[in-house]
């Protein structure tokens, strides 16, 4: 499965059939590197053309780190200085998706990360800041459409690639 994040900076349609050639030249290195190049390259991914406010800019980033710490809008917006309407208007316009949103995506990830590494999903599920197991189970089942008992306990490998790096 490929999923593009809000400001992914999709410049173009995607080319079905040389997307299907590139992934199957990946698959067939096993190694990272043709992937990167892959997402950066074949589908013309780039950073999104967007000016962030600055404000907005460090609301996304505590919202991305895994955390318990409270990230409603109202505490974001006491965080920065500015009114909590301002915060969710703004969000939503520069990310094109709502604080909610985005800080599930991002604790999804982590969460998926260290499930490929072989952690138990209650300890996926705490570190990547959910309250509980069955939270992140909801969460991921009506993300990506199946349990995650179903993907993580079958043997799978795989890798969350991040283009903006290491973190």
């Amino acid at each position: 499965m490929l999923f593009l994040e809000p400001g992914a900076g999709l410049s173009r349609q995607v080319d079905a059939g040389a997307l299907r050639a590139a992934v199957e030249t990946a698959l067939v290195s096993r190694r990272p590197e043709p992937w990167t190049e892959l997402f950066q390259n074949a589908l013309n991914l780039g950073p999104c053309p967007l000016t962030v406010d600055a404000r907005i800019a460090r609301i996304a980033a505590f919202l991305s780190t895994p955390t318990d710490k409270p990230s409603d809008a109202m505490t974001m917006a006491r965080r920065v200085g500015v009114s909590t309407s301002l915060v969710e208007h703004r969000f939503r316009e520069q990310f094109g998706v709502p604080l909610g949103a985005f800080r599930a995506w991002h604790r999804m990830q982590a969460a998926t990360a260290l499930a490929l590494r072989g952690r138990s999903l209650t300890e996926v599920a705490h570190a990547a800041g959910f309250c509980d197991s069955a939270h992140f189970s909801r969460l991921f089942s009506r993300m990506f459409g199946l349990p995650p008992s179903k993907v993580f306990t079958h043997g799978l490998s795989g890798t969350v690639f991040d283009a903006r790096g290491p973190r």
